[in-house]
């Protein structure tokens, strides 16, 4: 049996969201591929507890505080006992990191833009310096990847980054097995807010429309599905639902391993982001599902519903929502053309399997050019 390639992955692990459920997944699919992963985790947390693959390696490298780079010389050392071949780096926290490990060892580096860095979060001067950390050392990388067009555009325009150094690799998500079938009848329709919920969410435009159909007479509750990133957030949120008195009608979940056993109990993901994004999973999960979206029109979101795949609207605004819904409420035909375009487009272009593919085929391209660069640098000039 051949040898497996290692790959040392950095990120934050702190949280199971979206970033850390792609390397999960690409955890899964490495020894199909010939890879073995090790993952240095920067803020060991949930990622541990909650990742369903078995298969990589996990390091704990905490960082003391946001300025630890020393921590990246110990990350190299593990780089170098396990023989580590490539490096991939995830969250801008990552990438500083990488970039120190790149220069202690020589070996490739894949950054990985998962977001636009200055609508990373909701604090405008720490995306700043987020975006100023990202400018200074991502044209260092030997391999950008961006996990969509609208995060493309953003990296070429502000990094001015060499075309051949931009890879557009889009995140995947596993088909559904069984297809959402719309309900007809009467009873009441659920909604679904789905993801890790901070203020850049905007839930609390779901909550109002959802105040604004039920007084119009609509039957619907809320399944309010994964957890909150700020505990202030999910307190003013809880305090909201309450002075609407939407109590009954909205049900807090938290995180949930099954994600799509609950999204088969639902109808329409309605989802409110204020701010542009890489590629949402959630989306991507219910294209799957054939669960209906309604969604703000905001970059990294309105590339995966064109073509009649969800329903877009403006953000910041309750009753675009409301409209939206409605729009789904009332009419099933609509609903139905929906939700199978999303689900061929999710099977066409945001397979789990296309991503695993175009990284790891990313990562065979990198180590055969940096293996014939060495064998040239191997040889001697000419006396």
């Amino acid at each position: 049996m051949s040898r497996s390639t290692p790959v040392l992955h950095i990120l934050n692990g702190e949280e199971y969201s979206g970033l850390e459920r792609v390397v999960d997944d690409l955890c899964e699919m490495s020894p199909e591929y010939g890879y073995q992963f090790h993952l240095a985790l920067l803020k060991p947390g949930q990622m541990q507890s909650k990742m369903r693959s078995r298969t990589a390696i996990l390091h704990d490298c905490p960082m003391r505080h946001r300025f630890h780079w020393s921590i990246a010389r110990h990350i190299a050392s593990i780089a170098t006992a396990h023989h580590c071949e490539l490096i991939h780096s995830h969250t801008i926290r990552g990438a500083l990191i990488a970039h120190g490990v790149k220069r202690m060892t020589g070996l490739p580096w894949v950054c990985h833009l998962h977001c636009h860095s200055l609508h990373d979060s909701s604090g405008t001067l720490i995306n700043c310096l987020n975006f100023g950390c990202e400018l200074a050392i991502v044209q260092r990388a030997t391999k950008v990847v961006c996990v969509s067009q609208a995060v493309a555009d953003f990296a070429r325009k502000f990094y001015r980054l060499n075309p051949d150094k931009l890879t557009v690799i889009p995140n995947g998500v596993a088909p559904a097995e069984a297809e959402k079938k719309y309900d007809p009848s009467d009873k009441p329709k659920i909604l679904a807010a789905l993801g890790l919920f901070r203020p850049n969410k905007g839930i609390e435009f779901i909550v109002l429309a959802l105040r604004t159909l039920i007084d119009s007479g609509y039957p619907v509750r809320l399944k309010v599905i994964g957890g909150f990133a700020d505990p202030g957030y999910e307190a003013w949120i809880r305090k909201l639902v309450a002075d609407l008195s939407l109590q009954n009608q909205v049900e807090f979940l938290g995180f949930v391993a099954n994600v799509t056993a609950v999204l088969q109990q639902c109808d329409i993901l309605v989802f409110s982001t204020l701010r542009a994004e890489g590629m949402p999973l959630a989306v991507l999960e219910c294209m799957a599902t054939g669960v209906a979206v309604v969604a703000t029109d905001i970059p990294g979101v309105t590339e995966l519903l064109t073509n009649g795949a969800g329903i877009l609207v403006s953000p910041k605004s309750s009753a675009a929502l409301c409209r939206g819904i409605e729009a789904l409420l009332t009419n099933p035909t609509l609903y139905r053309a929906i939700s199978t375009e999303a689900r061929n487009r999710q099977r066409k272009f945001y397979s789990v399997q296309s991503m695993g593919t175009s990284i790891f085929d990313c990562y065979n391209r990198i180590l055969t050019l940096n293996k014939t660069d060495r064998t040239h640098a191997d040889i001697p000039e000419p006396s």
